[in-house]
């Protein structure tokens, strides 16, 4: 039995092309849509090379006002302890995680 009672949560315009980008461009990776998780999770969970970061994706077309977190995100962002970032494309998030690597960030 589900104990999950919340709705689906509303995602950006973009929402959907950025996971199907990341897709495409990270075959070996786990790309998961988490947007129905609520209370903050953000949008993506990405697993590759055995490290994993979560992603809340934003509309770049959106004024910035628009673009803001939400109180619920941002207390999810303060508390989480792994990697976790604000992107705009999956070009975004494909920089993200080379930079990630490049300093060195996994032993």
């Amino acid at each position: 039995m589900s104990t999950y009672t919340g709705h689906a949560k509303k995602t950006d315009a973009n929402h959907e092309s950025v996971k199907v980008e990341l897709k495409a461009a990270l075959p070996e990776a786990s790309v998961h849509d988490m947007s129905h998780v609520g209370g903050g999770f953000p949008d993506l969970s990405i697993g590759v090379f055995g490290d994993n970061f979560l992603v809340e994706i934003k509309d770049p077309t959106k004024p910035p006002s628009r673009r803001r977190l939400t109180n619920a995100q941002v207390g999810f962002h303060t508390n989480w302890q792994g990697t976790v970032w604000v992107c705009h494309s999956a070009a975004e998030i494909l920089a993200n995680i080379s930079r990630f690597y490049a300093k060195g960030a996994r032993a």
